[in-house]
């Protein structure tokens, strides 16, 4: 396994101090007709004036599938039901200078209830898939979105330098077979369970991960 590989090299004893990992959400909507993604505007907070998915903290006792239909709600005014939204990527994201690891849940969907509503936190906008404005987004979102886009499931790591702009270093993995949900327990994806393995194994767990001994970046396939 690749990726699994690529992810156990960045575990280091040296490590200046221990990271935390936290979970959380983003939500993906797109037209029925498949032609078009709503996407939110941030207002504040962290990746503000980023135009990004829906999504937050998984709070204490909420499944991830729970936090991205509530994010998704308080966020944009918009309902799905379970059934509405797939799981469609895992991605480990960290920061040089930070100690939190975020575990990001990607969930897609193409119905919901209401309309979209500006909130406090975020400014709904949908565009044409030929017009998503990558250039004005987190930097990895143009190694991944295109796959979740075609429907494809993808896991993925990315070590982003200090000013949270450049990309260290990345790993990203298509699967052949879908990611697992909350309650699944399936054997599907066997790079999934490595990747998780090799860099955190339960919420709020610290583990060391540096990013100077990690090998050249996978080409994005």
């Amino acid at each position: 396994a690749v990726i699994a590989s690529i992810a156990k090299s960045a575990l280091s004893a040296h490590c200046p101090q221990p990271h935390y990992v936290r979970e959380y959400t983003l939500v993906l909507l797109r037209s029925q007709c498949g032609s078009q993604i709503l996407l939110g505007y941030k207002k504040r907070g962290f990746g503000q004036g980023k135009w990004n998915g829906f999504g937050g903290k998984v709070e204490v006792g909420e499944t991830p599938l729970a936090a991205a239909i509530r994010e998704l709600h308080e966020e944009s005014s918009l309902e799905v039901r379970p059934a509405d939204i797939r799981l469609a990527g895992r991605m480990l994201f960290q920061f040089a200078d930070e100690t939190r690891v975020f575990r990001v849940h990607i969930y897609t969907g193409s119905r919901w209830t209401g309309q979209p509503v500006e909130s406090d936190e975020m400014r709904p906008r949908w565009f044409n898939l030929a017009d998503i404005p990558f250039d004005n987004m987190w930097p990895d979102d143009a190694y991944w979105l295109p796959k979740v886009l075609a429907g494809q499931s993808v896991i993925g790591y990315f070590l982003y330098a200090a000013d949270k702009v450049t990309v260290l270093h990345h790993c990203l993995r298509d699967l052949v077979e879908p990611l697992r949900g909350d309650e699944e327990s399936n054997e599907a994806a066997d790079d999934e369970d490595e990747i998780e393995a090799a860099i955190v194994s339960n919420i709020g767990q610290p583990v060391c991960v540096c990013g100077a001994n990690l090998p050249t970046p996978l080409p994005v396939s």
